[in-house]
C-alpha cells in the first residue's frame, strides 16, 4: 500500500524529477502500482522505503492522515493569523524540498505536515475573518493553496459566512475553474474540482451558468472527473440527481438542453 503521504507529496513536484521515492506499509520490495508507474518521469531514479526501516516520524504521519479524516484540528487558543502562517510557510517549503529527498528531509517534511493539516482544519472554523485570506490563496501559485482557498470560501458559503462578498467569490472561483494548466494536469485539476464543490457548498444560483460551462467544455482542464463533479454539484443547486444516471455528465447536458428548449419555446 502506498502511503499517502507519498502519493500526496508526488503529485505536487514542480521541479524536474530525477529521484522518485515511495513509501510502503511493509515490504520494501513491493511492486509499484501501474496507475502510478506511468507518472514517473522518464530516467527517474526509483527508490522503494519500507515504513518499518524508518522511525517514529513515519507514523506519526500516518496518525496524522487518521485525524485528518477526523477532522482533527489545531487548538482554539491558536490565533488565526498563526495558523495562516503555518499554511504560508508549508507551501514556500514544498519547492524548497523538490530537490531534496533524503531521509532528513521526509522527517522534516512530516512534521510540517502534522501542522498543516491541523491548521487546515482549524482554519475552517474560524468564519469570515479567513474568508479574504482565502480569496487570495485562489490564485497562489502553488495548487495546494489554491484547493485550500476554494475549500474554505466553499466552508464560509455553507455557514452563509460569505457576506456581501458571494457574488465576488463566485466569479473568483470561476476564475480558477477557468484557469489553463501550467504543470501537471492531475493536481491542477485537483484545485479546480474543489472550486466546483466550493459552488454547490455556496448553493447560489450564479454557479449554475459556470457548470454549464464546465460540461459542455472540449478544454482538456474541464474534461473527466472535473465534468463529473460539475454534473454532481448543479444536481445539488437545481434538485436534481444526475449521478444517479448511467452517464452523469451527458444526463446534465441534457438537462440543460431541455431547459434552454422550454425558455424559448
Amino acid at each position: 500500500m502506498i502511503s499517502r503521504l507519498v502519493n500526496r507529496l508526488f503529485r505536487r513536484w514542480r521541479a524536474p524529477t530525477s529521484r522518485v521515492v515511495f513509501l510502503t506499509h511493509g515490504d520494501a520490495q513491493a511492486s509499484i502500482p501501474p496507475e502510478l508507474q506511468g507518472l514517473i518521469p522518464e530516467g527517474a531514479k526509483i527508490t522503494v522505503i519500507s515504513t518499518d526501516n524508518l522511525d517514529a516520524p513515519v507514523s506519526h504521519q500516518r496518525d496524522a492522515d487518521r485525524r485528518a479524516e477526523a477532522a482533527d484540528s489545531a487548538p482554539d487558543s491558536i490565533p488565526t493569523r498563526e495558523l495562516m502562517a503555518t499554511r504560508d510557510r508549508y507551501w514556500s517549503r514544498l519547492a524548497q524540498d523538490s530537490a531534496a529527498l533524503d531521509q532528513e528531509t521526509w522527517r522534516a517534511f512530516r512534521v510540517r505536515y502534522n501542522e498543516y493539516v491541523r491548521a487546515l482544519n482549524a482554519l475552517g472554523n474560524r468564519g469570515p475573518e479567513v474568508r479574504d485570506w482565502a480569496r487570495g490563496l485562489l490564485v497562489h501559485p502553488e495548487y495546494d493553496a489554491r484547493e485550500s482557498g476554494a475549500w474554505l470560501l466553499g466552508a464560509l458559503g455553507s455557514q452563509g459566512q460569505l457576506g456581501e462578498a458571494v457574488e465576488s467569490v463566485i466569479d473568483e472561483l470561476a476564475a480558477l475553474i477557468d484557469r489553463p494548466f501550467e504543470d501537471d494536469f492531475p493536481k491542477e485539476a485537483q484545485a479546480i474540482n474543489v472550486a466546483i464543490m466550493a459552488l454547490g457548498r455556496i448553493g447560489d444560483p450564479k454557479g449554475v451558468p459556470i457548470l454549464r460551462r464546465v460540461l459542455f467544455s472540449a478544454r482538456r482542464e474541464h474534461r473527466g472527473d472535473t465534468q463529473w463533479e460539475a454534473a454532481r454539484v448543479l444536481g445539488k443547486l437545481v434538485g436534481e440527481s444526475f449521478t444517479n444516471a448511467s452517464d452523469p455528465v451527458s444526463a446534465a447536458r441534457d438537462w440543460f438542453l431541455k431547459h434552454e428548449e422550454t425558455d424559448h419555446a
